[in-house]
């Protein structure tokens, strides 16, 4: 069977501005190739390969430690994301756009490049 071509995700540190980036690319692998992840916990076991360093190492080992000894510690893959993202993601979006927008000074800086900044953050 022919399975597409899909960009593997980058490892995952922690940092709350990759946290959804890092999302999305799971999701699009795993759901790209369904066929290699049969059951939650070939997805979350694949999730938790690529979390790497600070937070995620920590919130890895704990996972897998519950897991190897035949605990569910989420109860679907859905779930898992979502404490992903409770753990990792930026829980007020609105308030972290507010506090970058009453810090911005131009400089030397053209508009374009802070509005690139401002919409990649």
């Amino acid at each position: 069977m022919y399975l597409p071509k899909f960009a593997l995700p980058q490892p995952f540190d922690r940092m709350m501005k990759d946290t959804k980036s890092f999302v999305s690319s799971l999701i699009l692998y795993i759901y790209g190739r369904k066929a290699e992840f049969p059951n939650n916990k070939s997805k979350i076991m694949f999730v938790l390969s690529y979390m790497q360093g600070g937070k995620a190492q920590y919130w890895k080992n704990e996972a897998i430690n519950l897991i190897a000894v035949d605990q569910e510690p989420f109860k679907d893959f859905t779930y898992f994301i979502s404490q992903m993202e409770v753990q990792f993601g930026d829980l007020s979006p609105k308030a972290t756009a507010i506090g970058k927008l009453k810090t911005l000074h131009q400089g030397s800086s053209s508009w374009t490049n802070i509005y690139y900044n401002l919409k990649l953050s």
